[in-house]
């Protein structure tokens, strides 16, 4: 059995875990569907993404916004581990609307043999495309939040949907190319609409 206490005393509950945007004080209830993995893609995208993930963390519990960073991370993690054929057991029809087919699937485990941080990197991309898209929704719906709220799935659907439009690309070489075209779709959802 897990404690939330270590030998030491020190106790894991503690309401800094919401500040970057788990659901509670106790961050291992929001795990279940992410699992480690959700955990390793968090702390990948801190290690390797400081900067924009501190830009996510910023606007989290931010009232008119209610974007929870940390608990969407681990939302897009289990996602993508359905996508991927890398769950166990049933899930909801409605994660499964939408699965790699051919060409993603070979480009995943293409690039994920050729560099391990395939998942990571794929996994950092759509959780920076799901903010882009959930502050876009916040700012042609403001005063909306109980609209915008029941729409998270829909976010989330809308940035598996660009992931599997960019796997299924044939010309991708490498992990380095794909960070490429993430960095190319990321730099066009930044600019301004008109």
């Amino acid at each position: 059995m897990i404690n939330d206490e270590n030998q030491n005393g020190f106790t894991m509950l503690n309401a800094k875990w919401e500040q970057i945007g788990f659901q509670g004080k106790n961050p291992r209830t929001d795990f279940r569907g992410g699992g480690h993995l959700g955990l390793l893609c968090l702390l990948y995208s801190v290690d390797n993404y400081p900067e924009e993930f501190h830009k996510l963390v910023a606007v989290t519990r931010d009232e008119e916004v209610m974007w929870l960073t940390a608990i969407s991370s681990i939302n897009l993690t289990h996602i993508l581990i359905i996508y991927f054929f890398m769950n166990d057991g049933d899930v909801s029809p409605q994660y499964t609307k939408l699965l790699a087919g051919r060409n993603q699937f070979k480009n995943f485990c293409k690039l994920n043999m050729m560099d391990k941080r395939t998942f990571f990197e794929i996994n950092n991309f759509g959780l920076r495309h799901l903010f882009r898209t959930w502050m876009a929704l916040v700012a042609k719906n403001p005063n909306n939040i109980a609209m915008i709220m029941g729409s998270f799935n829909a976010c989330l659907d809308k940035t598996k949907l660009c992931i599997h439009e960019i796997l299924a690309r044939e010309d991708i070489s490498s992990i380095h190319h794909l960070c490429r075209i993430f960095e190319e779709k990321i730099q066009s959802m930044d600019q301004p609409q008109q």
